[in-house]
């Protein structure tokens, strides 16, 4: 606790001084809170970078999903062209654009269900410290 000392009116010249002297040094509890501070920014940016992560991650499930109901639609046309065929409605020779849309889609979607695969790997292991299989099987489940 600091000691102070103030001087009354009777002491003339010096009746507006009061003087305190800390009892302690202050460097310590100063160097402890720069500390404290630089661990939170760390911490704060840390967070803001996983959440950035993890709304990227979210937005290229969203785009999979995408990918996959368009590949359904694909196989779809496909199967309807080829029954078409079949029963003589048109000519083989329309199937080959329709075959070619779906081996499209089929590869968009298995390329880009790779690439969120990886990415989840990758932040699990960068985020989650010796419990990153645990995040890994949490990111799986919120995409799936």
């Amino acid at each position: 606790m600091p000691r102070t000392r103030c001087f009354s009116e009777a002491a003339g010249a010096n009746a507006l001084l009061c003087v305190t002297i800390p009892l302690h040094d202050p460097k310590k509890l100063l160097q402890a809170a720069a500390k404290a501070t630089t661990w939170t920014k760390a911490n704060q940016a840390l967070r803001e970078q996983f959440l950035g992560d993890l709304q990227k991650i979210c937005a290229d499930a969203i785009e999979l999903h995408e990918l996959d109901t368009q590949r359904a639609f694909w196989r779809d046309q496909l199967s309807f062209q080829q029954r078409r065929v079949d029963q003589g409605l048109d000519e083989s020779v329309t199937l080959w654009q329709f075959v070619e849309k779906a081996r499209q889609a089929e590869f968009e979607y298995q390329r880009d269900k790779g690439a969120l695969a990886a990415t989840v790997v990758a932040l699990s292991r960068q985020y989650g410290g010796e419990a990153w299989k645990q995040l890994q099987n949490l990111l799986d489940a919120m995409l799936n």
